[in-house]
């Protein structure tokens, strides 16, 4: 019977913990820009729906007014206790800074804009019209409030690398009425919501 020793297999100094180096280090480099990108995108979400969020509570504003007997008018379009300036208000309550927002807000078929409208972007005309009439059918029985938010929106990191998951998901800027990306990586995003009010 022959008997096996096993003996201590040494290694040299410089390669004790090399490996493990390098797997960490190249974790770190692949894992970053997905890290990044994933930070960039949940930003986007997060102001996507604060901009839904704001048009839809400040259209509620807009066709209840504050909603007591006292209160017989709606509220105005633009001015201290408006509807654009609840939407700014309710933009400001999160990330989304509203200096980068326009505001508008049509009602009856006219509209008014507060805010700074972003470059190169221009609001939706107006194409809905009420069928109804009232009793009598001399006027409308309804009455479209719409609030469009115009947004410019910068990443928080920029770069083309960082913004993977959101350069292709837009077209880009053209002077047209819809969300669309700028060269630079930032976007701007257009949200609106419609309400019928009575007349």
């Amino acid at each position: 019977m022959r008997t096996v020793r096993f003996g201590k297999r040494i290694l040299p100094k410089q390669q004790s913990g090399q490996a493990l180096i390098e797997t960490v280090l190249v974790l770190w480099f692949l894992m970053l820009p997905v890290l990044l990108n994933a930070i960039n995108m949940a930003y986007f979400f997060f102001a996507v729906l604060n901009l839904q969020s704001a048009s839809h509570k400040s259209n509620l504003y807009a066709i209840m007014g504050t909603a007591t007997p006292a209160a017989q008018l709606l509220p105005p379009a633009t001015g201290t206790n408006s509807v654009s300036n609840m939407a700014f208000q309710d933009l400001l309550s999160s990330a989304v800074a509203s200096g980068n927002a326009a505001v508008r807000v049509c009602r009856a078929g006219t509209c008014a804009t507060a805010g700074t409208t972003p470059a190169g972007y221009s609001f939706p005309t107006l194409s809905s019209v009420d069928p109804e009439l009232n009793n009598a059918k001399t006027a409308p029985a309804f009455e479209l409030s719409r609030i469009d938010i115009a947004y410019h929106w910068q990443p928080l990191i920029p770069g083309a690398i960082f913004n993977a998951g959101l350069l292709n998901g837009f077209p880009a800027c053209g002077g047209g009425s819809q969300s669309c990306r700028k060269s630079d990586g930032s976007m701007v995003l257009h949200r609106y919501a419609e309400m019928r009010v009575m007349n």
